[in-house]
């Protein structure tokens, strides 16, 4: 094996094995490298429709606003 080689597979080696330490130690390096977050940020999640409010009250649903 040549020496380029054998340096880049120990840089290979050096940061999966630093990824791995960190994600075991360090909950927020861990949340921040999961999968699920990593594939929320590209496609977001799908949110329940919300029922549709009056213009001018804070959240209250159009059914329960008598007129």
């Amino acid at each position: 094996m040549h020496t380029g080689a054998r340096y880049v597979l120990l840089a290979l080696g050096l940061i999966i094995s630093l990824h791995y330490i960190l994600t075991l130690t360090h909950e927020p390096y861990s949340r921040l490298t999961s999968l699920s977050n990593i594939k929320d940020k590209i496609i977001p999640p799908s949110s329940p429709s919300r029922p549709a409010t009056h213009p001018g009250s804070p959240n209250i649903p159009r059914r329960h606003i008598r007129n």
